[in-house]
């Protein structure tokens, strides 16, 4: 400190930085848990050989050189082990198998009223299919063109219309023009089921799981009226005439969120006493499974933050851990188990859906109190461990 030390006290520096210079050479067999237990003792004994020098230098004072090379010695091989994990970290097992797990992709089955079906992501952009007179083509932007060829050919000769599903599997995602010109996009693990021909007074579709729309506005065939536009999931009924809106109805969800972005919508739980609630932009209407009076709550919400998945990110804004878990499980296709005492505590963050796993937990790490654990296709949600 004061440009005095003696050629030994050089060269114990010396020794001391040359150290974080070896990586890797005594660490690689060290687990997780062992090398935390190891840095934990490292710490102490140094502080224990600090501590026993200078009461030894302060009694003896000839002790000095000889002791120092012995607390020389002893941290050189701590300093080894410190300087590899702190400098140069290793990835874990657990860590190398979230980086190889990708994130989902554009990919559905469309199955036909006969029971066909097909593979919507192997239709190549700008070439079409014709299947039971629908042409089905995909758009140079992703878009999945649904256009009706014959409006006789996809009747049943009993005169029923028939009925078209859509649906995503877990990793998957898809968006689709409809007969109407409706744009509906779907987040994984997601259908939707509609005829191949809407009504000239009537457009109904079911959904379950999440879906984006943007329904278009179409003016009955005898009268100037729009005609309405009906998505229906398992506890409730949206009703539009023509309006942007997203549907959250996964069946693993204790809450159906209806959030609008344009327009104005009518919400109606399905088999309850509730009233049907008129949503304008930016609210969302929550109906819980669990309330058997099937009330709906109306609150503000930051549209952009709900539609996320739609363009292509995750934005957690201030959102609960088991939600969050519940996206990363669709979109990568992973289980999720939880371990230890989780404080309830919400998380915020933004990252790219176009990034692998690890990628994504180690965002939602940065936020604190939590920490993750891989093993095979399965997420191990667990306290942050603290370290001394």
């Amino acid at each position: 400190m004061e440009g005095k030390a003696s050629a030994e006290e050089v060269q114990f520096l010396e020794a001391y930085y040359k150290a974080f210079d070896l990586k890797g050479e005594y660490t690689d067999k060290l687990s997780e848990q062992e090398f935390l237990d190891l840095k934990g003792r490292i710490k102490r004994k140094t502080d224990d050989a600090i501590h026993e020098y200078e009461a030894a230098r302060k009694s003896l004072p000839g002790i000095g050189k000889l002791f120092r090379y012995g607390i020389a010695a002893s941290l050189l091989f701590g300093l080894l082990i410190f300087a590899y994990y702190q400098l140069s970290p290793r990835p874990t097992e657990s860590k190398q198998l979230a980086e190889h797990i990708m994130p989902g992709r554009d990919m559905a089955i469309l199955t036909l009223s006969n029971g066909k079906q097909i593979l919507l992501d192997s239709v190549d952009v700008n070439t079409s299919l014709e299947e039971e007179g629908i042409l089905i083509s995909k758009t140079a932007d992703g878009y999945l063109s649904y256009q009706l060829l014959d409006n006789d050919a996809t009747n049943n000769p009993s005169g029923a219309i028939a009925y078209n599903t859509i649906s995503t599997p877990e990793g998957g995602q898809y968006s689709v023009s409809l007969p109407d010109g409706t744009k509906v996009w779907l987040n994984a693990s997601s259908s939707i089921r509609y005829p191949v021909r809407f009504d000239s007074k009537y457009r109904s579709i079911e959904m379950d799981g999440e879906g984006y729309f943007e329904v278009a506005k179409q003016l009955g065939a005898s009268s100037s009226k729009p005609v309405p536009f009906i998505v229906q999931t398992a506890m409730q009924q949206v009703e539009v005439l023509g309006t942007h809106f997203n549907i959250n109805a996964y069946g693993d969800e204790d809450r159906v969120k209806t959030t609008l972005l344009e327009g104005s919508v009518r919400v109606t739980p399905s088999g309850h006493s509730g009233e049907s609630k008129i949503l304008k932009p930016n609210q969302q209407s929550i109906l819980r499974k669990s309330d058997a009076n099937g009330s709906l709550e109306i609150v503000e919400v930051e549209s952009s933050s709900v539609i996320d998945w739609k363009n292509g990110n995750f934005i957690f804004d201030n959102e609960n851990l088991v939600s969050i878990m519940n996206k990363i499980s669709r979109w990568y296709k992973v289980k999720v188990v939880y371990e230890g005492h989780l404080t309830p505590d919400d998380f915020g963050g933004q990252i790219s859906r176009s990034k692998n796993l690890q990628e994504v937990l180690d965002v939602l790490e940065l936020s604190g109190g939590v920490q993750f654990k891989m093993t095979k296709d399965t997420i191990v949600v667990m306290p942050e461990k603290k370290t001394n």
